[in-house]
């Protein structure tokens, strides 16, 4: 999806009868944007907010 142009701005990971699952929402940008992990639900949060706002 990345070489047509869309970003992935949220991601989810829940668990369904003991099994991960993964879901993302995807925009079609040209604008800059970043991955983070192993970050605290509360650090995650805030830049999920920034990025959200397009503060970052």
């Amino acid at each position: 999806m990345t070489t047509q142009g869309y970003r992935l701005f949220h991601l989810e990971t829940y668990t369904i009868n003991g099994k991960r699952k993964w879901a993302g929402l995807f925009k079609k940008r040209n604008k800059r944007y970043a991955l983070h992990r192993n970050l605290s639900t509360e650090a995650f949060e805030k830049i999920e907010k920034k990025m959200i706002f397009n503060l970052i």
